[in-house]
């Protein structure tokens, strides 16, 4: 987005502010627009971005648009992050995304999994 008069950058916060003001719990977000849009490489950037602050991003990718960004997490933390799943007819898969191993969950996984009974 860019000023009308100047064409300068304007900043945007659509994540932090509505949390911090008490208008939000969580991130969720919905991208619509039609094919070659920019969809996927606006998603792209935006995950990582929330990727290098430390969020706990889980995607549902239907076309395969964050399998490239997936595999670039999981070279830079050797493996510990990036996990992608593929979905087959022949093999689906289901999986818990508020699943932890070490049991510490942070105040947005808290109210997120209170949410999703």
């Amino acid at each position: 987005m860019c000023d009308r008069v100047s064409g300068k950058p304007l900043h945007v916060d659509i994540s932090d502010l509505p949390m911090k003001r008490g208008i939000t719990t969580n991130r969720n977000k919905f991208v619509l627009g039609p094919s070659g849009s920019g969809k996927s490489f606006f998603m792209n950037h935006l995950v990582r971005q929330y990727w290098e602050q430390g969020t706990h991003v889980v995607l549902v990718d239907t076309g395969n648009s964050y399998q490239g960004l997936c595999e670039m997490v999981r070279r830079k933390t050797k493996g510990q992050d990036g996990i992608y799943f593929t979905y087959t007819e022949e093999n689906p898969i289901s999986f818990n995304p508020f699943f932890t191993d070490d049991y510490k969950f942070d105040v947005e996984k808290k109210t997120a999994s209170k949410r999703c009974y």
